[in-house]
């Protein structure tokens, strides 16, 4: 990596961010057990800490309320264009305002603010000048689905260290070589776990699951890089942000939900949907779910209907190529070279892939 650090202008180094250690629960402080306490002593404690934390929910729900209705029609913080969602739209967040952990009250604004945020994408050929090619790119993506697989990461993690991977690669003063491109890979799944998870393997875990093709040194080197190339910005939206909103519009049930991640990710493998906004993605994705898992039709709900319209931010006309292009991929996944989506998928844990594969020549777009 030493000969890629020579080619590219980093500017001042940023030391990388220290890895978040594991709290060791012998090192806590021993506490009086309740049962020596009197239980009056007890109930009125309980009764106490579940008051003072209900008042600061409510509190905490009130302020965020407020704050939209002091901001209605303003675009404080919010892309050009922010409206909310029009009257005859249904709420699918309608009972969800008791829970500040889903923000309902901010809800819109982050969706609005996302699908802003992914209007700048890459080009689809960004790679025909590079010494790597798109055969290169979907082996070294097939390993890191494997990568993530084995250490139990979330999918938030996989599609950012995707994301990190190619707007890394498709730096202008970046040329990755062939013997350097595992190191980058692996370098942006180590900056994403450290984003996504609560508790990221160690560097000495991504150097052993490299097989030692790289050093911790070359690792945190190459992660210097990157940030700064970059400019640590890692809060690019993906398809999953996009997918969880359309599977609770449509009512998704878990398999639909494991269906529609499946086909996400396939995605992944073909470098022409590095073109495609990740909203587009999840809503072909949810899209294609729906033929395979067809709903009761009525005159008054049609296939794709406003509600999903509106929640995914696309029209039906708009989706079907998109849905059509990952028809096709889940045609091949079987016989592909890179197996790892589809076996993942196709295990006890999942088991949509081969649903997904057996069903597909029936599926009309």
């Amino acid at each position: 990596m030493a000969s890629l650090a020579n080619r590219v202008n980093q500017g001042p180094a940023v030391q990388p961010s220290g890895m978040i250690n594991k709290p060791n629960v012998q090192q806590k402080l021993p506490t009086l057990p309740a049962t020596l306490l009197p239980s009056t002593v007890v109930a009125r404690e309980r009764d106490s800490k579940a008051a003072a934390a209900q008042i600061l929910r409510t509190k905490r729900i009130r302020i965020a309320q407020d704050h939209v209705v002091r901001t209605a029609g303003k675009e404080n913080g919010c892309p050009p264009g922010f409206k909310g969602r029009p009257e005859h739209i249904t709420d699918i967040y309608q009972g969800d305002d008791t829970s500040e952990a889903l923000v309902v009250a901010y809800v819109e604004h982050i969706y609005s603010y996302l699908h802003f945020r992914e209007e700048t994408r890459l080009k689809q050929n960004y790679m025909d000048e590079m010494s790597v090619n798109g055969r290169m790119r979907a082996i070294l993506m097939d390993w890191l689905v494997s990568v993530a697989y084995k250490f139990h990461m979330c999918q938030d993690t996989l599609f950012l260290a995707v994301d990190i991977t190619d707007r890394f690669l498709a730096t202008p003063e970046i040329d990755v070589t062939k013997d350097e491109l595992q190191l980058v890979g692996v370098t942006a799944m180590f900056i994403a776990s450290k984003f996504e998870e609560v508790y990221p393997p160690e560097l000495d875990d991504f150097v052993y699951i490299a097989d030692n093709s790289c050093t911790k040194e070359q690792i945190l080197e190459a992660e210097m890089m990157i940030t700064n190339q970059l400019n640590f910005d890692f809060t690019r939206p993906s398809p999953v942000h996009f997918l969880r909103r359309i599977c609770k519009a449509a009512g998704a049930s878990t398999e639909e939900y494991c269906m529609a991640k499946y086909i996400c990710e396939l995605s992944i493998l073909d470098i022409t949907f590095v073109a495609v906004v990740p909203s587009m993605t999840a809503a072909a994705a949810m899209y294609l779910t729906l033929k395979y898992y067809p709903r009761e039709l009525t005159p008054h709900l049609p296939f794709w209907n406003a509600d999903m319209q509106y929640y995914s931010g696309h029209a039906e006309q708009e989706i079907i190529p998109i849905a059509t292009m990952l028809l096709e991929s889940i045609k091949i996944a079987p016989k592909v070279k890179h197996q790892c989506i589809y076996k993942k998928y196709g295990s006890k844990m999942y088991f949509v892939a081969d649903k997904a594969t057996k069903y597909a020549g029936s599926i009309v777009l």
